[in-house]
């Protein structure tokens, strides 16, 4: 294998670790919102008394949050080695630069807005939700 075979395997291989990496970032905020969902509607049936004990639920967006944070720092590592291997394979080139080389000009680090404000909301619901749903008030 030369050196060109290398990088195009490389490169390969890291794209698809990213997009692995999303599925699992849409995966996680699936599964918390049902695991909220599931919870809550446990206390409502239950009657919970009114106690702290619905606010505990908040932990799972507030830790979902920072996982997702970690995949896609993790993206964001993989897309900087990606944007140095599509260098090396399009040097001289003047069009195309490689998707990662062109969208790295316009690319906002962090959290995507949309998973900003999928958390956000989700950490709102956690806040107020207890005061709606819970026999006496909180």
């Amino acid at each position: 294998m030369n050196k060109g075979e290398f990088l195009i395997e490389e490169y390969k291989s890291r794209v698809q670790e990213m997009q692995d990496l999303m599925a699992e970032a849409r995966k996680l905020e699936l599964y918390c919102a049902g695991a909220l969902g599931g919870i809550y509607s446990w206390f409502a049936a239950a009657n919970l008394a009114n106690t702290l004990t619905w606010y505990v639920p908040l932990l799972i967006p507030l830790l979902g949050l920072i996982r997702s944070w970690a995949f896609y720092e993790r993206v964001r590592q993989i897309s900087e080695y990606v944007r140095e291997i599509e260098s090396h394979i399009l040097s001289g080139e003047e069009d195309p630069q490689g998707w990662e080389n062109w969208y790295a000009k316009i690319r906002v680090h962090g959290l995507t807005p949309s998973g900003l404000l999928f958390w956000g909301v989700l950490i709102l619901v956690c806040l107020t939700l207890p005061s709606v749903l819970a026999p006496d008030g909180l």
